[in-house]
C-alpha cells in the first residue's frame, strides 16, 4: 500500500502486523491514548471527550469485537456508540464473512480498520465492496480459515 494518498483504501485489502502497544505505557491501558487517558474512551478524544462521539467528528463510526467459530455468521459485540447502524454479519465461505447495511459505506468515504492477534502467519483484511457491503477475510498461509476470528476489534468510519 502506498502512503501518498488514501484512495486505495476503498479496494485494498490491508494486513496489519503486530504493533508494539504497552499495557501502561504511551499506547497503553491507562497511558496517554488509553482507556482513561487522553484520548481514551474517558479522555480529551474520547467517546465523553471534545473530540468524541458527543462532539463533531466529521465521521460516523462503528467499533465492535467480532468473533467467528466454525461455519458460524460471525458475531459482533458494538462498543461504545454505533453512529452508522445495524450491521448484518454473515458467512460467505471458509475465511469470509460480510457486513451489509444498504448505502452505508459510500465510495471515497469509508475508512476501515480490524486488528490480528499477531499470530503466525495470521492474514486478516477488511475491505470495502460495495456501498452496501464491507468484507473481512482470515487466511493461514494464504489458505483462507474459518475460526480466527476471536474477538478481534474492527473499526469502521464513514467520513461526511
Amino acid at each position: 500500500m502506498c502512503n501518498s494518498c488514501n484512495s486505495c483504501l476503498d479496494t485494498a485489502q490491508i494486513t496489519i502486523p503486530n504493533g508494539a502497544t504497552g499495557a501502561t505505557g504511551a499506547n497503553g491501558t491507562d497511558g496517554t491514548n488509553g482507556t482513561d487517558g487522553t484520548n481514551g474512551t474517558d479522555g480529551t478524544n474520547g467517546t465523553d471527550g471534545t473530540n468524541g462521539t458527543d462532539a463533531t467528528l466529521g465521521y460516523a463510526r462503528y467499533t465492535a469485537l467480532i468473533t467467528q467459530d466454525d461455519g458460524d455468521d460471525p458475531v459482533v459485540t458494538v462498543l461504545g456508540t454505533n453512529d452508522i447502524g445495524t450491521l448484518v454479519w454473515t458467512r460467505g465461505a471458509a475465511g469470509q464473512y460480510g457486513g451489509t447495511l444498504v448505502g452505508a459505506f459510500p465510495a471515497g468515504a469509508t475508512w476501515l480498520a480490524i486488528n490480528s492477534d499477531g499470530g503466525t502467519n495470521v492474514e486478516m483484511g477488511l475491505v470495502r465492496l460495495s456501498n452496501d457491503v464491507v468484507r473481512i477475510t482470515t487466511a493461514t498461509l494464504g489458505v483462507a480459515q474459518d475460526g480466527m476470528l476471536n474477538g478481534m476489534s474492527i473499526e469502521i468510519r464513514v467520513y461526511s
